[in-house]
């Protein structure tokens, strides 16, 4: 079992630190992750892209509903137009670019890829738990590919802070996570893609739906 350390470190955990007899069962778990958000929402990003040392400012403008397994991104640049969609249904993309340096098959690779680990509802293989310290780590196992979902018991409930996905040990991907006081969803997110080279910083607005005040 595998944990990632700062930067793309990666350290070995102890076997006896990870069992099936931890506090928490792989499926609180996975259950946490699915309901972070509420089921039909809107949001607004304030987005800082940084792709391969070019800084780029964008405002996101997001409906979801899973329910109907729908996601859609319009994504503006400060002066006002459309820059790129993509429109998510049932996790087939459809993206549609209409101006800007951007291409579509980056997007595809991108955008697509952290609305996916962003919002949709996780799809599991092999899982495991273990109960480090101040932490409870998820572990996804997919053939050569792990994603760990880091939870923080530091708070009067557990809370998603960051998810890590590893390649044959490798760290290529992650998450963090940052909640304002008393808040339930994050309103700050910071995305690394170490394989495609950019980072996202996203300051995140919710704006629940009217009509499902008592929906989880």
């Amino acid at each position: 079992m595998l944990l990632t350390a700062s930067g793309c470190a990666v350290q070995k955990i102890p076997e006896t630190a990870c069992s099936r007899d931890c506090v928490q069962e792989p499926e609180q778990l996975i259950s946490l992750i699915s309901h972070l958000y509420p089921v039909r929402f809107s949001a607004l990003h304030q987005v800082v892209l940084d792709i391969r040392g070019r800084t780029m400012s964008l405002s996101g403008y997001l409906n979801i509903d899973h329910s109907k397994g729908q996601v859609d991104l319009v994504a503006q640049p400060p002066m006002g137009g459309t820059l790129f969609e993509v429109h998510l249904c049932r996790n087939k993309p459809d993206v549609v670019l209409t101006k800007g340096f951007l291409k579509k098959k980056w997007l595809e690779a991108s955008v697509v890829h952290d609305l996916h680990y962003l919002y949709a509802k996780p799809v599991v293989h092999s899982v495991n738990i273990c109960e480090l310290n101040d932490k409870t780590i998820l572990f996804d196992a997919d053939g050569p590919r792990t994603t760990c979902y880091t939870f923080l018991k530091s708070t009067p409930s557990l809370r998603l802070s960051e998810v890590r996905v590893l390649n044959k040990n490798r760290l290529e991907y992650k998450i963090d996570y940052q909640y304002a006081s008393g808040s339930p969803m994050p309103g700050f997110i910071k995305i690394e893609n170490i394989k495609a080279n950019y980072t996202l910083n996203i300051n995140q607005h919710i704006i629940p739906d009217k009509n499902q005040a008592n929906s989880n």
